[in-house]
């Protein structure tokens, strides 16, 4: 896949809170239930800078909130 930063915010289940001191490697998300923790956006969207235009670009939003610049990506494993 490519040119896929910069279209729309990509919702993560990741919950938004500082990074750990010390390496994290591939974090979870919220525990089962929770709905009021803000998750993570990532790459960035058509108005970001370029810069922000990127996977290591995170944003957050609460569950509950919309937005026509914020969504998520569909993939299926093809045989």
């Amino acid at each position: 896949m490519y040119d896929m930063h910069g279209n729309a915010w990509e919702w993560c289940n990741d919950c938004y809170a500082r990074y750990p001191a010390g390496e994290a490697v591939d974090p979870t998300g919220p525990a089962q239930g929770d709905s009021i923790s803000p998750r993570v956006l990532r790459g960035g969207v058509w108005v970001s800078l370029p810069q922000d235009c990127r996977a290591a670009c995170r944003g957050w939003s609460a569950p509950g909130d919309r937005a026509g610049v914020v969504g998520f990506r569909c993939l299926m494993d093809l045989p």
